[in-house]
């Protein structure tokens, strides 16, 4: 099934607050979510696996990802590293 997107923002704080309330996947580094990253309420999923990076996707602790955006995050996952390979 395709990924539909049902909002596309450049606010950081707006993005912020939808990961937090589940309502959606954020792309991020670290910088900025510190809070919450300590209360747990946000969690780093790195999308290279070889070396430590704080760009990532944040999503609410705890949350299972439904099949699309798990697909697609795997598919973003893989594009980064093919292009770190070039």
């Amino acid at each position: 099934q395709p990924l539909q997107i049902i909002m596309q923002t450049s606010s950081f704080e707006l993005v912020k607050q939808m990961a937090c309330q589940g309502r959606g996947v954020a792309f991020l580094n670290q910088l900025g979510i510190e809070d919450e990253l300590r209360r747990k309420s946000l969690v780093h999923l790195p999308l290279k696996k070889t070396q430590p990076s704080l760009l990532g996707i944040y999503v609410r602790a705890g949350r299972s990802l439904p099949p699309a955006i798990d697909r697609f995050c795997r598919l973003a996952a893989q594009q980064m590293e093919q292009g770190q390979a070039s």
